[in-house]
């Protein structure tokens, strides 16, 4: 049966699990309203509001939070979640929704797009059930084609995107860019399905050249277009790409999972920084944040199915994946953790890779 963590990276709406109720996390095209967390903390109110969508029978009506937004919930199979955070067309009035949607336009959502989201997680429950570690194993010919679908979706939204906006694709409409990114999300998360499926594939050769900076650059942008605009920044040595031999169909696990692991467990509206730089023949790469206190983050996070905190939903897996991926391609990766202020610590995971100097090993790896 589908599992709700295997789920949200397909949500497109700020989501509740109501069978474990905790503050809205984000949604693939709309993040979380960045008062949830204060709001959820000031009392009991939004503790309610959920737990009373969970004991009633309103799986097709939009009810009002007590802060002025709205929440939908939706029942499918083993599933109940609440869609959350948005300003529904028409409105369902009051002196709170104004104050929303003046401070929040970009919730503004017509009952059809509702709708739209409503189908889309019940097709993402669908999905997921087919989906199973065993399933892909069994069947990885379905999980190609499928792959193949959201790639024709990908290459025709970039298509749109730069037709649009020729100069600066990310800068066409926004539709068309929300639906480009979506699909690179959705490529990232199948890389990680499949390395879970098999962890053979780290031990696939690294026969290609990579830019360290380039592939982290990407991932930001795309989750910047995914609800996040403003959580990022990203610098490196002037001039420097970080380039590696690599395989590229694991590579692109590392920013994904270090980016999502971020987001998950930082301070709400903190800055994620990340770091690029040449440092002893090694690419370095430093992923920092701002986390809650007293999780005492260490290198057990890297092992399979541990968890970093309990306040937080995951399955352990994602720190994981990145270390037998980042060894794959000869590098090692660390984590150091330091109080920053009271209550909150600062994190870095910091991955370093062998830098390619060698010609004749980049002419190898790309004859290979």
């Amino acid at each position: 049966m589908a599992d709700f963590q295997n789920i949200v990276p397909l949500i497109p709406l700020p989501v509740v699990d109501l069978h474990g109720i905790s503050v809205p996390r984000d949604g693939l095209l709309l993040g979380a309203p960045p008062d949830c967390p204060k709001n959820w903390a000031s009392g009991l109110r939004c503790h309610e509001h959920y737990h009373g969508l969970a004991n009633a029978d309103v799986a097709d009506d939009i009810v009002q939070c007590p802060f002025g937004y709205a929440s939908r919930v939706v029942r499918h199979k083993n599933i109940l979640i609440a869609l959350t955070g948005f300003i529904p067309y028409p409105r369902l009035g009051g002196d709170r929704e104004r104050r929303a949607a003046k401070k929040r336009a970009i919730a503004k959502l017509a009952t059809e797009q509702i709708n739209k989201a409503v189908v889309a997680v019940k097709n993402a429950v669908d999905f997921s059930d087919r989906i199973q570690v065993d399933t892909v194993r069994r069947q990885s010919v379905a999980l190609h084609e499928i792959r193949k679908l959201n790639r024709t979706v990908k290459q025709t939204a970039e298509r749109l995107c730069r037709e649009d906006s020729p100069g600066e694709p990310d800068a066409a409409e926004a539709r068309f860019v929300q639906i480009w990114k979506s699909a690179e999300l959705m490529s990232q998360q199948f890389d990680v399905i499949e390395l879970l499926a098999n962890e053979d594939l780290a031990k696939l050769p690294r026969n290609s050249v990579s830019e360290v900076y380039r592939i982290f650059d990407k991932c930001v942008r795309i989750y910047r277009h995914a609800g996040h605009p403003n959580r990022f920044s990203i610098t490196a040595q002037q001039g420097y790409s970080g380039k590696i031999l690599a395989c590229d169909k694991t590579l692109s696990i590392i920013p994904s999972a270090l980016i999502e692991n971020a987001l998950k467990y930082s301070v709400a509206d903190t800055l994620i920084h990340i770091d690029v730089e040449s440092k002893g023949g090694n690419c370095v790469v430093t992923v920092t944040n701002q986390a809650k206190a007293g999780d005492n983050v260490t290198r057990k996070a890297f092992q399979k199915g541990v968890r970093l905190s309990s306040d937080q939903d995951g399955t352990g897996h994602g720190l994981h994946l990145v270390k037998i991926v980042v060894e794959q391609h000869g590098g090692t990766i660390d984590v150091l953790t330091r109080p920053l202020r009271k209550g909150v610590d600062e994190i870095r995971f910091i991955v370093r890779l062998p830098e390619l100097h060698d010609a004749r090993a980049q002419k190898r790896a790309l004859s290979a």
